[in-house]
């Protein structure tokens, strides 16, 4: 997706599964968000291509979308609405540091740090 960069914010995940519908018709909107703003960093996952990675993580919705912040911390973990209004609020609160997680919420996605 985004390349790292030495401004860059945020990194915001996008946890998907190619056969869902609703995860195909929110990609193009991800992706216009991710060009409309290169400081952060965007990824999205497919999760049956990441099964290891997210072992620990039952995911039951989508889009789940995980935000960490510059310190690399989990800010937010969860499904959203798939709209990209829904998505440009979370960020910006992300941004304004008014997204917190408790650790042990954070914890299991932890994981997502490491790519």
């Amino acid at each position: 997706m985004t390349p790292p960069t030495a401004t860059q914010n945020l990194h915001i995940f996008c946890l998907c599964a190619q056969w869902c519908v609703i995860c195909r018709e929110f990609e193009p909107a991800f992706q216009r968000l991710a060009t409309d703003h290169p400081e952060h960093r965007w990824q999205s996952l497919d999760i049956e291509d990441h099964e290891a990675l997210l072992a620990d993580i039952d995911i039951e919705n989508f889009p789940t979308v995980v935000i960490l912040n510059q310190a690399k911390k989990v800010c937010f973990a969860g499904t959203i609405e798939p709209r990209i209004d829904s998505l440009q609020r979370l960020v910006q609160s992300a941004q304004a540091d008014d997204l917190h997680l408790s650790a042990q919420s954070a914890q299991a996605w932890q994981a997502l740090t490491t790519l």
